[in-house]
């Protein structure tokens, strides 16, 4: 049976070679050998969120093995960062780690300390940190934008939420979407359009009009 490193090595020689399809193959056998990794991790997560200890849980869990997929495949096969070659296991650690923090803040599970200081809920990943007293009226409209955009966002369905929060929030180009969700360009595009005309209705901010 192949290590965890081994098959990173695969991953990357057929990505090297345009063999696009045995390189996804062989991810999709290195998250099935990690599911028991995961699978404990996501239960940690689910035991430090007294909000999810309910049904409510199995969405989010769905999403987070989603989020650590994503950020599994860009850094081993789009970054093609070494630690994963040498150190498998201990870096997924860290994803794991990485994913939940940054998307339990997004979602408002969790609450960041610099945001309990200034007395209101943030997401680190996504709030850039502001005095209210000192804003004018025009840039406090912005933030509270920017606020209701989040929220409307995590209301979209799993795929359209991944390419809009890919697209606009991380600044990757469509190619590069496509190649980390494993579909095509084409597919990307007609997600965020989707997600386009389902946020339409929702929120009709300025914010939305400019994706």
């Amino acid at each position: 049976m192949l290590t965890a490193e081994e098959r990173v090595r695969l991953i990357r020689a057929a990505l090297e070679n345009n063999e696009r399809s045995a390189a996804e193959r062989h991810f999709a056998t290195l998250l099935q050998e990690s599911s028991l990794s995961t699978e404990r991790w996501l239960r940690r997560v689910i035991a430090m969120t007294p909000a999810l200890r309910n049904a409510s849980a199995y969405p989010a869990c769905a999403d987070l093995r989603q989020e650590l997929a994503l950020y599994l495949w860009e850094r081993i096969a789009i970054r093609q960062e070494r630690a994963w070659e040498h150190t498998y296991w201990r870096a997924l650690i860290y994803a794991q780690h990485h994913v939940a923090t940054h998307y339990m803040r997004e979602a408002g599970y969790w609450v960041d300390k610099s945001a309990v200081l200034q007395g209101r809920q943030g997401v680190a990943s996504l709030v850039v940190a502001y005095d209210e007293t000192a804003m004018a009226p025009d840039m406090l409209s912005a933030v509270e934008v920017a606020g209701d955009v989040r929220a409307v966002v995590m209301r979209l369905p799993v795929k359209e939420r991944a390419v809009v929060i890919l697209r606009y929030w991380r600044g990757m180009k469509e190619r590069d979407i496509a190649r980390a969700l494993g579909c095509t360009d084409r597919t990307v595009r007609t997600l965020l359009q989707q997600a386009r005309n389902r946020l339409g209705p929702l929120y009709e901010g300025p914010a939305i009009r400019g994706l």
